[in-house]
């Protein structure tokens, strides 16, 4: 996680995989951003691959809003 002033951005949420499903995910990144919340972070940025469903899933549970998408250019192997 990286903060600047009233700003921070999550790089990664990772649950190991015999606990996933659990909920621990959105428990944690629901833990950080209350946590900084109080310390005065008011803007909080976070990504996840269209592949990762959970954690787009646990994004908007926690109300974030998906307001930019990567695109990826990948060579067709054959």
């Amino acid at each position: 996680m990286d903060i600047d002033g009233v700003e921070a951005e999550t790089h990664f949420t990772v649950v190991h995989r015999a606990w996933r499903g659990r909920g621990l995910g959105i428990a944690v990144k629901a833990a950080s951003v209350l946590t900084l919340a109080a310390e005065g972070v008011t803007r909080f940025r976070t990504g996840g691959s269209v592949d990762n469903v959970a954690i787009l899933r646990a994004n908007d549970a926690l109300g974030y809003v998906r307001d930019e998408e990567w695109v990826t250019l990948a060579q067709n192997v054959r």
